[in-house]
Formats: C-alpha cells, structure tokens, sequence
C-alpha cells in the first residue's frame, strides 16, 4: 500500500488544486477538511479584498475523520449592527466514506455594497488493498477494473438576484498509479490512470491557469436536481492511490442584498469484480451484488475506408461556423477584401494532433501523434443481434508513438513532445528531460474468443504486433455536424494482429450477415483474417466507460452476389479530435466484440 496525503488547496472561482504531499508510510489515508470565510477591506463603496481574511486548514494526514468550522461575523457596525456573516463547514469520514461541505452567508445591511469569499472543501483517500482468493492477483485479468459510486445528497441553494456574484461546487475523483501523487498536483497528472470530475448548478465550470490562457477541464455532467448518483468504471492495474473531493464556494463583489447557502454530502463506494474484496485502512467495501459491473454493450461495427471530401471548411477559430462548409471568407465570418481573413481553408487533417493513451497491455500512459484519418466504422447488425448505440460511429486514426517527451520532473512542458532538451526548459548536454519512449511490447499468445470463437470452440491465438490505429467515439451527420457523442462509448488503441506461431491456419468465416446505415439492407462478407485488435483506452486520462468491451476486427470482402458499395460523399465527422468531412471508399473491416485473456510472455518488437 502506498502513502499519500493530500491536503485541499481550494481556490475561488474554480482555480482549485489538490496539493500532494507524502507522509509517514504508517498515514497511508487520509481525511481532510479546509474552510474559509473572507473579511477584505470595509468601504462604504464596497469591497476591495486586500487578504485580511479568516482561513482554517485541517490537515487530516493519518486521520480517518475531520471536521473543520469557520464562522465569521462583520466587526464593522452599521446601524448598530454588523455588515455581513458567513460560515463554512466541512466533514472528511474515511470510516464511513462519507464528505460533507456547507457555506452559507447573508448581506444583513439592505442596499449597502459589500463582498464576501466564502468556501468549503472535503476529501477522503487512501492506497488500495486487494485480494482475489484462490486466483490471480488484481490486475492480472482483462476483466480487472474498480467501479466507484458516489451518491450525492444536498441544496443548491440561493444567490443573490444580480451582479457579479460566483457561485458553485466541483467534485472530484482521482484514481493514480501507486507512489505517483507528488506535491502540488493540479488538475492535470499523466500519472493519473483515470480523473474525473463533476460540477453542482448549471453554470458549474472548472477554469485553471499554468502561466498562460485560461483553460476549462471537461466536466463529465452537471447536477442540477437532488439526489444524484455518479458511477464511473476505471482499469485500474493491481494498485493503486484514490482520492473524492468536494469544494463548495461563493463570492459576490460590491454588491448589495446577496444570501447564500449551499450544502452538500457524497457517500463513496468501490468495488471490484470477481470476488475480489476492496479494502481500506478505516472501512472496507464489498463488491456488488453478483460480483459483477455493469457497463455499456458494445456495438459490431463495419469499417470504410475514407478520403477527404474535395471543397473547403471554416477553421476551428473562425468567428462563425466553425467546421461548416464555406466557399468564402464572409461564410465564416471573415473578410475577403482589405484586412483579408484566412478562415475558409481546404479540407485538410490538421497536424500537430497528440493524445495519451494507455490500455490493458500497456498500462502505463504513453504519448501518440494521431497522423491522418482512415477509416468510418458504423455501428452494424451482424448476425441479426441488433445495434445499441446507432448514433455513435468510431473514426479511425493512423497513429504513431511519438519518439520524445518531457520528462515528468521537466521545468516546462512535462510530458509534451519534444525534440530538444531546450523544448523541455533544459540546458543541451546538461539536463536530461527530453527522454525517449520505450518501443511497444508484442503481446504474445493472447487468446481471444468473439462469437465466432466461443467458449466451447478454441480461442483464437493472436500476437498483438503493435498499436497502429486509433478509433474515436464520432457523431455522423448527411448534411450538416451533430453534436460530439457522449462519454459512454469507448476509445480503442488498435493493434496490428498475426496468428501465434503453432497455431492452427485461420479459415474464412463466409457469408457474415451484416447491416447499417449503408449497406440497404443485409449484406453478406467473408471474413478473411484478422486484422486488428482494439483494446478499450484511456485517452487522454478521462476514463474507460466500458474497460472490458474490446473488439476483434476482421478483413471483411463482400461475398460473391452483393452489389459493390456506393461510395457516400460528403459526410459531416464531429469528435473530441476534429470537425472533418469524408467520403466513403469500400468496406474493410468488420469489427465484433470480444474478451482478451493476457499473453504469457512478452517479445520486445
């Protein structure tokens, strides 16, 4: 079990940071509170905040409960009684797994400008314990993730009518490699295996500063009604540090009339599947009823190749439109004669376009550039079993490892690309920060079974060259871009496939009914072999929805008899990458659902 401390350093207006700190490895838990109340300089105009405030920290390190209370209370009298008030209270309870934040302050002069800073914070955590009795550690098989479920309890309170007042709660769930949480971590950490996070009021919003523009963190919803229930699934490893967190603030500035009061629990449970026993100094969880997550089905998908559609497009920071088809500056808001605008531009895949990846066989977090767009694979009826998700299409990528990177102690740019010592704020010869990625593994002798190879069939046995191929949730539009797909459908990290040395010759599966939006109707393919293996991923650190729906995709030809494909022009492609239009070539691919079993050996490739 690994030792971690945070302590909550939670800032106005949402620039918030869970600073890290290590302890004694006896305090591998924690429970921490942090209230404040804010007092600034009196004027009859307002308030202008010189920091004379009132702020308390309890530092839970070793603790498995904390509460901390600020109250505050105006000294200065204005018709013989005081100008404002405000209280703060938060509740860390590792043994019940349990956080609470309340704040709650009222303008008791009517009409007199005034200001106030007002906030709350909570966290529990710990490393993680965990056993499979009888089997394989945790982490060990495809089917290893930890599922938490926060249930949350609360008001969203009152605010004042008008003004510049601020309001709102943000909460946080961190699940990090074991010994990764350091010092001063902010929002953002490669180490992180999943983070997610969730605002409280419709105008929740995370917005942080590393020294240049302001930066907005997705939120994965907002909750607007009481109570809600958050669920997220994480394929965690064999160990691991977790972290929940709440802050609950408000702040109004020289303005009359404001009230205030928010109050807010969570109640945190994990769990494991497979029996496994999820343990915590203080409290334990059981796994759910069955022994068994619930995650998202996963979809067949049959995969075109594409080509750029010919014509040009508003530009990702055109004033208007942007991503719409244009034929001039003034369709995208720019102009065309005079100061003259470049905003309507060709089709083209811009570059520059990197993510972190990381999956079951490669677990640790590396870094890709995502080259050029492939393929458009709809979601398909294969075998009559019907489709899930019919909105949600996956756009394949070429990607590569990109050969340097930042290392994560850089001065600058930690675990960006890089290509000099000097990109990473070294000294040529001195530093050693730009640090070049390990090659990919073979994965030898997986056996994948789909259902083509069920359980009571052999499995087939494949080597997983090496990852070639991204797919990214994408929305599909005939005339017009749709709104980016929710987070409920899986990234997959693509690997190039050959059959295990030894292994039996693979024999073409005929006349595969298949069906989608395309075809007109069931089509018949031949599978030929397979091609790839994509393995749910964590993109980017922001979760796997579904870590166990990985898919198996086969050279697909249509059988003899079926008219050829009639390519489809100009489709409108929306996803967290890119706005693109694309043209349908043929069918390559038919990708089917399928449970991975880890190889035995590993092959440097």
């Amino acid at each position: 079990m690994k030792t971690i401390s945070p302590i909550l350093n939670l800032a106005l207006a949402a620039c918030a940071a869970v600073v890290l700190t290590r302890s004694d490895p006896a305090n591998a838990f924690f429970a921490e509170t942090l209230a404040q109340t804010h007092q600034g300089d009196h004027t009859t105009g307002g308030d202008s905040y010189s920091g004379n405030g009132v702020f308390t920290l309890n530092q839970g390190v070793g603790q498995t409960s904390t509460t901390t209370n600020q109250s505050f209370t105006d000294d200065v009298l204005f018709g013989g009684q005081p100008q404002r008030e405000e209280d703060a209270s938060a509740t860390a309870d590792l043994t019940t797994s349990q956080v609470k934040s309340d704040i709650s302050g009222t303008m008791l002069v009517s009409g007199l400008p005034g200001g106030t800073i007002t906030l709350a914070g909570a966290g529990i955590g710990d490393g993680a314990s965990l056993t499979r009795p009888g089997g394989p550690p945790f982490g060990h098989l495809s089917g290893d993730v930890v599922t938490f479920t926060l249930n949350v309890s609360g008001s969203l309170g009152q605010n004042a009518p008008s003004g510049s007042n601020f309001n709102g709660s943000i909460i946080g769930l961190i699940i990090a490699r074991p010994g990764t949480l350091t010092p001063a971590l902010d929002f953002e950490s490669s180490n992180w295996i999943c983070r997610y996070y969730w605002g409280i009021g419709s105008n929740a919003d995370i917005v942080y500063s590393t020294g240049g523009p302001l930066l907005h963190l997705p939120l994965v919803s907002k909750i607007t009604s009481f109570p809600a229930t958050l669920t997220t699934s994480c394929p965690s490893g064999a160990d691991f540090d977790w972290a929940v967190y709440i802050r609950t603030s408000y702040a109004a500035f020289a303005e009359s009339n404001w009230f205030f009061d928010f109050s807010h629990t969570i109640d945190v449970t994990a769990s494991v599947p497979d029996g496994v026993i999820f343990t915590s100094t203080g409290s334990t969880y059981a796994p759910p009823e069955g022994n068994a997550a619930v995650f998202p089905a996963t979809d067949h998908y049959l995969s075109y190749a594409t080509k750029p559609t010919k014509g040009s497009l508003c530009s990702q920071d055109s004033p208007m439109n942007a991503g719409a088809v244009c034929q001039a500056e003034e369709d995208c808001g720019g102009v065309s004669t005079g100061d003259q605008t470049d905003f309507c531009v060709p089709d083209k895949f811009p570059a520059g376009i990197r993510v972190t990846l990381s999956d079951l066989f490669e677990p640790d977090r590396r870094l890709y550039n995502v080259k050029k767009p492939l393929t458009l694979d709809t979601p398909a009826n294969v075998s009559a079993g019907g489709v899930n998700d019919s909105d949600t299409h996956l756009r394949g990528y070429a990607i590569a490892l990109t050969p340097k990177e930042c290392g994560p102690d850089a001065p600058a740019h930690a675990g960006e690309a890089c290509k000099a010592e000097t990109d990473c704020g070294g000294t040529k010869k001195v530093t050693a920060f730009c640090q070049a990625q390990a090659k990919s593994v073979k994965q030898v002798g997986l056996a994948v079974r789909d259902q083509f190879h069920p359980a009571e069939s052999p499995a087939l046995a494949l080597d997983a060259i090496k990852p070639d191929r991204l797919l990214v949730p994408t929305s599909k539009g005939l005339t017009a871009f749709l709104p980016i797909p929710d987070a409920e459908v899986d990234h997959y990290k693509c690997y190039k496939v050959a059959p295990t040395k030894g292994s039996p010759k693979f024999q073409t599966i005929a006349q595969v009914p298949a069906s989608d939006q395309f075809t007109g109707g069931q089509k018949l393919f031949d599978l030929k072999k397979p091609a790839q293996l994509c393995m749910a991923a964590n993109k980017n650190a922001e979760g796997v929805p579904n870590p166990t729906g990985h898919l198996l995709c086969y050279q697909a030809v249509a059988s003899k008899g079926p008219p050829k494909h009639v390519p489809v022009k100009g489709l409108f492609l929306a996803n967290q990458l890119v706005m693109e239009q694309a043209d349908t070539v043929k069918e390559e691919q038919l990708c089917v659902p399928a449970d991975v079993e880890l190889p035995t050996s590993g092959i440097p490739g």
